[in-house]
């Protein structure tokens, strides 16, 4: 059974807790796991419907992922860390895709050495996950863990303007490590290692966001004072709308675009 965008957000996100999809329990990121999340979550949100083949258009996701994956060790590993992380595997545990019946699947289980040094999986003990689960359990995934994410269908141009918008908007930003994250948090909180080590990444990364804003408020508040003009109204650190990213991109870009030109 399909669980709402809604339930995810509501009942599990702000609490970090997991969410049971059939057999299969998923667990948020931890932010000690930024580094595998930061390489594997774009293997999760790929549209691979705009990339103009037929063949590609027909496939699942994970048919499509499979073959992706199959010539680039780096990344299937990566992937198999991330799937260990969000369903509470063992690093013990051998994942496996292939390709059964024109599709794909994912195959979790003991594995067992070969002469040539290949593993295998244990098949009568393995657990699989077919291309439809695997559509749900991604889709968990990224609502559970990326912030301002959405499976809403999304016209490709408007797409195409959005992820324009945020390319030219991010090019000059600063590059903050974890590690500054970190210790902007401790100075503004007095958080404990322990404490953030424990901390989902979304939790973090929300925390962090509401930091920086509740900061920039008085600094804002103190220049419109003092006569400078906003484009619109300051909201109060503690009371901002969550961003609307395809709102903010339409209304932002053309003013964007034309101070960048200057």
């Amino acid at each position: 059974m399909l669980i709402s965008a809604t339930e995810i957000l509501k009942k599990y996100v702000p609490f970090g807790k997991p969410i049971q999809y059939n057999e299969w329990t998923i667990y948020p990121v931890s932010i000690m796991d930024e580094y595998v999340w930061e390489e594997a979550c774009p293997l999760l949100d790929i549209d691979k419907n705009s990339l103009n083949n037929i063949d590609i258009l027909r496939m699942s996701y994970l048919m499509f992922l499979t073959n992706l994956l199959v010539f680039d060790d780096e990344k299937q590993m990566f992937f198999n860390q991330l799937m260990r992380i969000c369903l509470g595997l063992d690093d013990e545990v051998i994942i496996q895709l292939r390709i059964v019946d024109d599709d794909a699947e994912i195959v979790i289980g003991s594995g067992i050495q070969t002469k040539s040094g290949r593993i295998i999986i244990d098949s009568p003990n393995a657990k699989i996950i077919n291309s439809k689960d695997f559509d749900e359990i991604k889709r968990i995934i990224l609502y559970q863990n990326l912030i301002g994410y959405t499976d809403e269908y999304i016209d490709p141009d408007v797409k195409a303007v959005v992820d324009e918008y945020y390319r030219l908007k991010n090019k000059n930003a600063p590059d903050v490590s974890l590690e500054q994250k970190i210790a902007v948090i401790q100075a503004q909180t007095g958080m404990s290692n322990e404490t953030i080590n424990a901390m989902t990444l979304r939790g973090f990364y929300q925390l962090f966001n509401t930091i920086v804003s509740r900061v920039e408020y008085p600094i804002m508040k103190t220049a419109e004072y003092n006569g400078a003009k906003f484009n619109k109204p300051i909201e109060h650190w503690a009371l901002r709308s969550p961003v609307d990213m395809y709102k903010e991109a339409f209304t932002g870009y053309g003013e964007f675009v034309d101070k960048i030109s200057v």
